[in-house]
Order: structure tokens, then C-alpha cells, then sequence
């Protein structure tokens, strides 16, 4: 869909994010219960899943104003299809929030005095 709206394209997509889903869920879960107490697992876990929902509702806005602006149903003078410009914003996104995720990994290395 990078390159254009054609079978080969999609199938591509589709195995592409198949892809990185199936090594990225399962490392979620066990990076959430790497540091929670004992019997707080479900809570634990329901609260640091709340930022995906909020930001599929996110995606949801935004990915609507890409398509309205830059892969309109009819193209005319002011909306011309540009599919590269939504990919593009998509992965600057991406790569901002893996390089936040990066600067912050210490954050997260925190360890009990008990360990």
C-alpha cells in the first residue's frame, strides 16, 4: 500500500504486520509481568493495556483525516492520492514513539531492594 493499492501490495501488508504482531504480543505480556507483585498480575495488566484502546481511538481519528486528505474517493485539484504520505506519517509515528520507548528503557529496569 506504500507503493500503490494493488493484490500483491495488500498480501505484502498483511504478512508484514501478521508478522510483527505475532514476535511483539506475546514479549508484551511478559515484559508486564516481569515487575508486578504476586496477584496484581490482572489488574496490573488491564491497566497498561488502557493505552492501546486510547490510542486505537487515536489511530482511528487520524487515520481518517490521512484517508479524507491524501486517498480521497475521487481526486480533484486540492486531493490528489498520495498513499506515501500516509505511510510515511504513519512510520514517523512509529519511530518516534520505539525512540521514546528507547530513551526511556531505564525507567523501566527498576528493581525491587529485595531482588
Amino acid at each position: 500500500m506504500f507503493f500503490g493499492m494493488d493484490l500483491f501490495n495488500f498480501l505484502l501488508f498483511i504478512i508484514l504486520v501478521s508478522f510483527a504482531e505475532a514476535l511483539y504480543a506475546p514479549m508484551i505480556n511478559v515484559f508486564t509481568f516481569s515487575f508486578t507483585k504476586v496477584g496484581r498480575e490482572g489488574t496490573f495488566l488491564t491497566l497498561t493495556a488502557a493505552p492501546t484502546y486510547f490510542t486505537m481511538a487515536l489511530t482511528g481519528i487520524v487515520g481518517g483525516y490521512l484517508l479524507e486528505n491524501y486517498y480521497p474517493a475521487k481526486e480533484d485539484p486540492r486531493h490528489k492520492r498520495r498513499p506515501e504520505f500516509i505511510w510515511l506519517t504513519i512510520m514517523t509515528f512509529s519511530g518516534i514513539s520505539t525512540f521514546c520507548l528507547f530513551i526511556g528503557r531505564n525507567y523501566f529496569n527498576l528493581r525491587s531492594e529485595s531482588d
